[in-house]
């Protein structure tokens, strides 16, 4: 029913999508909190439905780290506000890092997580002049956010 979607993937080729940008997957915790040191690992993550959900989850028990779901948001607002008051750990997309977070890495024994692929869903039945000229401007604001 949908035009169009913006959606994320570990896979950068999937059919009828266009790749808008690749970001690393980087765990964080607030800068002002040691909730990155507790265990069970207290863990902000986005409902059961989102594939970085699972990526985090599959690599955690791969490093043998114990963890709990402290919070769920379907926003990353929500899993935001979770970090910064230091309630939950989180992985997010390296270009949304923000001030008052902090990154946790390999050699704190966080374990490396895929990168996120940001890509355009594009309906092959709709074949609309408006759709095509949201596509492209899309596709553009994506590209002037790289440079």
């Amino acid at each position: 029913e949908l035009d169009l979607a913006m959606t994320t993937s570990p896979d950068p080729e999937v059919e009828n999508c266009m790749l808008l940008r690749q970001d690393p997957t980087v765990w964080v915790t607030s800068d002002q909190h040691c909730q990155h040191e507790h265990r069970p690992l207290p863990l902000a993550l986005f409902p059961d439905e989102c594939s970085c959900r699972s990526w985090i989850i599959s690599a955690l028990e791969k490093a043998g780290i114990e963890y709990r779901i402290a919070y769920t948001s379907p926003s990353i607002m929500g899993l935001t506000a979770a970090i910064f008051a230091g309630l939950a750990v989180s992985a997010i997309s390296q270009s949304i890092v923000s001030p008052g977070m902090r990154r946790l890495h390999p050699e704190e024994g966080f374990p490396q997580l895929p990168s996120a692929s940001f890509l355009l869903n594009r309906n092959p039945e709709s074949k609309n002049c408006i759709v095509d000229s949201l596509a492209d401007h899309i596709r553009k604001a994506f590209a002037t956010h790289l440079k």
